[in-house]
């Protein structure tokens, strides 16, 4: 079993996955604001969401942003788009922002 570690500097790009690998999501987000980071995927094979927490701002200022940190392992063999998409909940508008990861879990 292996990790991997994926940023916004990721997006875009493709990765191969073994089932059981780890893959870590790390995208700055200010819950204050209302824009959440909201995952959802697609294809032929799958990934499980495992964790997703907010790590804190260092600066410990209020209303500062953090960094939403969401854990998924590869379950089935195949391609998977993952998007993630910032947007508040409360809103129909087109996101925020837009962020797309591929994986082919083999």
């Amino acid at each position: 079993m292996s990790s991997c570690q994926l940023s916004e500097a990721d997006a875009g790009s493709s990765r191969q996955l073994a089932v059981g690998d780890e893959v870590t999501v790390r995208l700055a987000e200010n819950p204050t604001t209302g824009y959440r980071w909201r995952f959802n995927q697609t294809g032929s094979g799958s990934i499980e969401l495992v964790d997703d927490q907010l790590e804190p701002p260092a600066s410990g200022a209020p209303g500062a942003g953090g960094v939403r940190r969401v854990r998924f392992v590869a379950r089935r063999t195949g391609s998977v788009q993952l998007e993630a998409v910032e947007q508040r909940s409360w809103e129909a508008a087109a996101p925020h922002q837009r962020r797309l990861f591929s994986f082919e879990v083999r």
